[in-house]
């Protein structure tokens, strides 16, 4: 992995590209824990239980506290004191209000700057952004419906064209396969990708190794991630602040 700043390392990338490359451009996207701070949602999901069983183990949570990825929320019961008895209702009562219509509409948060690096994007010459996310097919209408609420201040738009995602459940497709299918989507589009932006370390590992991406910048958002850093491919940038001074000319 790359010891640069990744703002910088992008911002850099994008100039050559434009001058280098006649196709369109394209700035590819994951969504959870990249473009937005699913923190907020897990803190709301666990809250929302609180207030079903009248119970205030989460009142008081703060999102620091919340260093682990979803798939071991578990280890947070056990911080917050939740008695050992009581442990597997407060599960059931997560899973089902995560990724629930709620939470998909209206508890997410984007991380300070993302949805600006999109517009950012959006409004440059040649150039669009699309987001491939791991979330399965049944999640599309929230998701856009989300991205587009979160975006629209700063004049960010999203297409239904430009959301892929998986084709069934997320639990039952191999996510890195499932990224790599989405930069083959669109080169075959005729999109040129220009960086391809997630927090999972493994994802990043399955697109490096795919032929499409020799010219693709592969930047880890470095938040919140469940697979092993060491896949990181040498050729990566990391970083967790979408500063744009960085792309700003001068």
């Amino acid at each position: 992995m790359q010891n640069t700043d990744w703002m910088h390392a992008l911002a850099a990338h994008y100039r050559a590209a434009c001058n280098t490359r006649s196709a369109p451009l394209l700035l590819l996207c994951d969504i959870d824990d990249t473009l937005l701070d699913t923190r907020f949602m897990i803190r709301a999901v666990l809250q929302t239980g609180d207030t079903e069983r009248g119970t205030g183990y989460f009142s008081d949570l703060e999102l620091d506290e919340i260093w682990m990825p979803e798939s071991r929320i578990a280890e947070l019961l056990a911080l917050r004191s939740v008695p050992p008895a009581e442990q597997a209702a407060v599960l059931r009562s997560y899973a089902q209000h995560a990724w629930s219509a709620p939470a998909l509409r209206h508890w997410q948060t984007a991380l300070p700057g993302a949805m600006q690096l999109l517009a950012w994007f959006q409004q440059q010459p040649r150039t669009s952004v699309a987001l491939i996310t791991g979330r399965s097919a049944w999640m599309r209408a929230d998701t856009l419906h989300c991205i587009n609420r979160l975006g629209a201040p700063h004049g960010v738009s999203i297409s239904e064209a430009q959301l892929f995602t998986c084709s069934a459940n997320w639990e039952d497709e191999h996510l890195p396969s499932m990224k790599v299918a989405g930069l083959q989507h669109y080169a075959a589009q005729g999109f040129s990708a220009l960086a391809f932006i997630d927090n999972e370390p493994a994802n990043l590992a399955a697109v490096a190794a795919e032929p499409a991406s020799s010219e693709c910048l592969l930047l880890h958002a470095d938040t919140i991630f469940e697979t092993d850093r060491a896949l990181l491919p040498a050729r990566a940038v990391s970083g967790s602040s979408f500063h744009l001074a960085a792309l700003q000319p001068g």
